[in-house]
């Protein structure tokens, strides 16, 4: 109920309006007293004197609600008319007194509403606290507030929040149970007001500070959970109107603190239970991470012992096919050379058998990747025609090719599988067609050019591949096999063709390597088309090798010849072969061991362009050009072109990096070296003689093996040796090819040695630098098979798989035997 304050109703007009009209009225006075006499109101009719000799001294109560609240006396004499009006002033302050009383009420309403809607939403501790001292303060004088807690743990009452602590510094911010005003408040769980705390019994010296205090429990469902305290420094009375609205305050902060420690528990069980199950999927994840890791092992170890054992087989292979060779060079019958004819096929059939079990176990264990290099197109197909064109002639059968027009031939990619498929799939269909044709056609795909024709320079390039055939052709049942493993359409070809059906499930993975599909669409007896796309990136070359153009195809001898040339290489072999291709375009080079030489020679002389070696002993090709950049005049900058065996994207770019204008792949082929320098004459601004003859050029087809020439020996009699290679770099000169293949042998066996030698000490630098050599002479000669086994070695040392390269120096070792045993016999 709302305290009545009868000296400020008194001071309300609506109530003085009324006892000025009962002084009119009935010609008397009027005086109001509190509970103690304080006089409150005193009214006369205006022509009485201020006196009270005619008034009656006789005090009538006024109640409200049979509360006392004050006193009137001064009413006339009459007692029933004295009576009457203190009835009458008793209840218009009554009256005024229940409207002030709802009005609080309703206010009060508001106010419990109000906070219950605010603290419905805290979520937090410091947030309910906050609300809950703010609001307190609002409605209730008070110089500070204070919340506390039970800890459980320690059994401890302590403060969470406070306004202006009602605490002294720090003391007794914390009290057990039944100490201090607080302890006891919560021991009983009853709200109380101390108006004169220093008074109190229960009184604490970190309490001094204040003077009055309300203290009300914080009561749960489970009990009591904490008290709040809200005090002021002067001695001011708290009523019970006080008490009942702090308490429901107090309820209030209690019920939200409840649900919050609810809601805590209930997410706390959440967490618990989605920690559950992050364990449970985490040990579920664990297992199913060595099950992989075991099935990872286990393909892998499948396909390190199908590498072992294929590098096993090929070598004692290998070696049969040598001593077939052998032998078909000496005199033989026609049943022995028959027999020896037969060996050789067979051999051969079976390193192409455990090459395609090699193949299909790397894609099976994911293990094969894509080279990103520039190539030619043209070319490329050229060369896959080339190696099919002897086997379709010798059938009957025409082998043609053609690529459209609008399709781009200098692309990046990896040109050697792109090749690996296109044998496949044009050799399966000149191996199933008896008669009539075989046709590889290559244009854009349908996708392809919608982008073009949305971009100008796509960055992308997808072509596809057709190749159509006039053979025996599929059954419709049968294509959906074509492409599993191990998997023959028809036992009855395979009997008569051969084959192990893995060819076109090695195919349909490399395709899918290159972002392709493979596709097939047959006819039995009515021929076969397979047909396969391909996403390769746009060459972007600006190099001469694959961009620059001559005239007439023809290259001016005479404009080469005034070119001042260093050859900066520290193998012989290459030194040998390159002096001599220089030369023979009428160039008379200079030539320098290694890096440091280079730069004692260029001190000496100034040359017009660089040929350099990138990996050599002392000082390195990119050290040696970064140097010569800092050197140099800037007006006249040499051109200086990188001789590497590595052709990768990374190499390329360090090549450029450091200053390089340009580079050549090793073995360098004539045709290549007349273009890059024709190319560099021009730019380096060399004219020729005005007077303009004949014999001063040559074209590019006479840089071409003239066949007519003496060779070797019968291009068909061995396979150790790429013979047409080997022509076309000494230009048919035996005398020349005898020197480079002793030079070779006698380099490559002081190479093998310290291969074996960094091996035994485990020395990967060395061992990698020395693979990197033997890989790049063997390939300057044009010896096949031992430029691959040393890129192997190289690749194995530079990720420290020594295992491996024990198997390889084996098979290098049996390679470098037959080959050395095939020099030393051909050139005695």
């Amino acid at each position: 109920m709302t305290q009545i304050n009868l000296k400020k109703l008194l001071q309300k007009k609506d109530i003085s309006t009324v006892i000025n009209q009962l002084i009119d009225s009935l010609e008397t006075s009027v005086i109001i007293q509190d509970n103690e006499g304080n006089i409150l109101k005193k009214e006369f009719k205006k022509e009485f004197k201020k006196e009270l000799t005619d008034l009656q001294e006789e005090k009538y109560p006024i109640k409200v609600r049979e509360s006392l609240i004050g006193w009137v006396k001064g009413l006339p004499k009459v007692k029933s008319i004295a009576q009457v009006l203190t009835c009458i002033i008793q209840r218009e302050i009554e009256k005024k007194a229940l409207a002030i009383e709802t009005l609080d009420k309703y206010e009060e309403i508001n106010f419990l509403y109000d906070i219950a809607s605010k603290i419905s939403t805290c979520l937090k501790l410091k947030d309910i606290t906050q609300l809950i001292i703010h609001e307190s303060h609002k409605m209730i004088r008070s110089t500070g507030i204070c919340v506390m807690l039970f800890n459980p743990k320690n059994q401890l009452l302590e403060v969470v929040d406070s306004l202006n602590n009602i605490h002294q510094k720090g003391e007794h911010l914390a009290m057990r149970s039944g100490e201090g005003i607080a302890g006891s408040i919560f021991q009983s769980g009853k709200p109380e007001i101390i108006n004169d705390v220093k008074n109190d019994p229960r009184f604490l010296l970190g309490q001094s500070n204040i003077y009055s205090l309300i203290c009300a429990p914080l009561i749960t469902q489970n009990g009591v959970i904490g008290v709040i305290n809200i005090g002021h420094s002067d001695p001011i009375v708290y009523t019970a109107q006080d008490l009942k609205l702090f308490n429901v305050l107090a309820s209030q902060a209690a019920a939200a603190i409840e649900n919050r420690q609810l809601y805590e528990n209930q997410l706390q069980a959440e967490k618990n239970k989605n920690k559950e199950l992050e364990e449970r999927v985490k040990q579920r994840t664990l297992e199913l991470q060595k099950a992989k890791e075991a099935a990872d092992s286990a393909n892998k170890a499948k396909g390190t012992f199908l590498a072992n054992m294929s590098h096993e087989i090929r070598t004692p292979i290998n070696g049969v096919i040598g001593i077939t060779d052998l032998l078909l060079r000496t005199p033989l019958n026609s049943q022995q050379k028959e027999f020896v004819n037969t060996l050789k096929s067979s051999g051969k059939t079976l390193i192409h058998i455990i090459s395609e079990i090699l193949d299909i176990s790397k894609l099976e264990a994911k293990e094969m990747k894509l080279e990103v290099l520039d190539f030619n197109l043209e070319n490329c197909i050229k060369e896959v025609i080339n190696i099919l064109n002897f086997q379709a002639r010798n059938k009957g059968i025409n082998l043609s090719q053609k690529i459209e027009p609008d399709v781009p031939l200098l692309l990046k990619g990896d040109s050697l599988r792109l090749r690996q498929v296109l044998l496949n799939l044009i050799g399966n269909g000149i191996k199933f067609t008896e008669k009539g044709e075989v046709s590889l056609n290559i244009s854009l795909s349908e996708k392809q050019k919608q982008i073009s024709f949305l971009k100008d320079q796509p960055s992308y390039i997808i072509l596809n591949f057709e190749i159509k055939d006039t053979g025996i052709g599929i059954n419709n049942r049968d294509i959906d096999r074509l492409f599993q493993p191990f998997s023959q359409v028809d036992p009855s070809t395979t009997r008569k063709y051969g084959g192990t059906g893995l060819g076109l499930a090695i195919c349909q993975q490399i395709v899918k390597l290159m972002d392709g599909e493979i596709g097939v669409k047959s006819e039995l007896n009515g021929g076969t088309t397979f047909w396969f796309t391909a996403t390769f990136e746009n060459s972007t070359i600006t190099y001469c090798l694959l961009s620059s153009k001559t005239e007439d195809n023809q290259i001016n001898l005479e404009k080469l010849s005034k070119l001042q040339v260093l050859l900066v290489e520290d193998t012989l072999i290459n030194q040998q072969v390159i002096l001599t291709q220089l030369a023979f375009l009428k160039i008379d080079a200079d030539c320098v061991n290694n890096g440091w030489e280079a730069l004692q020679q260029l001190e000496k002389k100034n040359y017009d362009l660089i040929f350099m070696d990138c990996l050599m002993p002392i000082l390195d090709g990119y050290e040696t050009t970064k140097e010569i950049r800092q050197r140099e005049n800037s007006a006249h900058p040499n051109v200086i072109i990188a001789l590497t065996a590595n052709v990768i994207k990374e190499a390329r770019e360090r090549c450029f990096k450091v200053g390089m204008n340009d580079y050549i792949s090793k073995p360098v082929e004539l045709k290549t070296l007349a273009l890059t320098l024709n190319y560099w004459a021009d730019q380096l601004g060399f004219n020729t003689s005005e007077v303009d003859q004949q014999e001063n050029y040559i074209t590019l087809d006479n840089l071409l093996v003239n066949q007519t020439q003496q060779t070797l020996f019968n291009p068909d009699s061995y396979s150790l040796i790429d013979l047409e290679t080997l022509e076309q770099l000494t230009s048919g000169n035996k005398d020349f090819q005898d020197i480079l293949l002793n030079t070779f042998l006698e380099d490559a066996t002081q190479i093998f040695q310290e291969i074996q030698d960094a091996l035994k000490k485990k020395d990967r630098t060395t061992l990698a630098q020395m693979a990197h050599k033997l890989r790049g002479i063997s390939a300057t000669v044009a010896i096949k098979d031992i430029p691959e086994i040393a890129k192997q070695i190289e690749m194995n040392a530079e990720n420290n798989n020594l295992n491996n390269i024990e198997i390889l120096k084996e098979e290098l070792e049996e390679m470098m035997k037959q080959v050395k045993h095939f020099i030393e016999e051909i050139t005695a």
